[in-house]
């Protein structure tokens, strides 16, 4: 609550200049004293204004206070033409033309469409090898003999064969 904005209460000396801040409370009269304490001087206001009555401690203000707070004006300008303004939002919503795949990408989509066939109900899809497929001819000996040395390996190390069981089944 601010008294400027009350016309009526422009240079009057208020008994307490700080009654918009709260405060301790000094003194509480009941009515008969209070009217014993009044001087001649009474500024009336407004609907939703205070009254203030001159008193022997100074003026004191009495009354209802409209609760009613003014909104802030808010002002947006732009000198901005609407044609430019449109024409930038298209522009800004536009997905752009530009593919985001790259030639590894679309070979690989080219090689998924052209190779996907289902077989006993399972899809099968040929690997996406960046050059021809490497030779596998002689794999399967290799891969036995591989598997025997483990083997042998677990029979001389029972640690070894342990550990690497424990290591398969986590």
């Amino acid at each position: 609550m601010k008294d400027k904005a009350w016309k009526h209460l422009e240079g009057l000396k208020l008994a307490d200049p700080q009654y918009h801040r709260p405060g301790p409370i000094d003194i509480l009269l009941g009515e008969a004293v209070f009217t014993s304490l009044l001087r001649d001087g009474r500024k009336v206001g407004n609907q939703g204004e205070p009254d203030a009555f001159n008193t022997v401690f100074g003026w004191v203000l009495l009354g209802s206070v409209s609760s009613k707070v003014s909104q802030p004006l808010r002002l947006f300008l732009t000198l901005e033409s609407i044609d430019a303004s449109v024409n930038r939002f298209w522009q800004l919503e536009n997905v752009p033309e530009v593919s985001a795949y790259s030639d590894k990408d679309k070979r690989g989509e080219e090689l998924f469409t052209r190779t996907t066939r289902r077989e006993d109900g399972r899809f099968v899809v040929q690997y996406p090898f960046e050059k021809d497929p490497p030779s596998f001819v002689d794999s399967r000996q290799i891969a036995v003999n591989r598997f025997n040395s483990l083997e042998r390996r677990f029979r001389r190390n029972p640690d070894f064969k342990n550990s690497y069981a424990q290591f398969m089944l986590d």
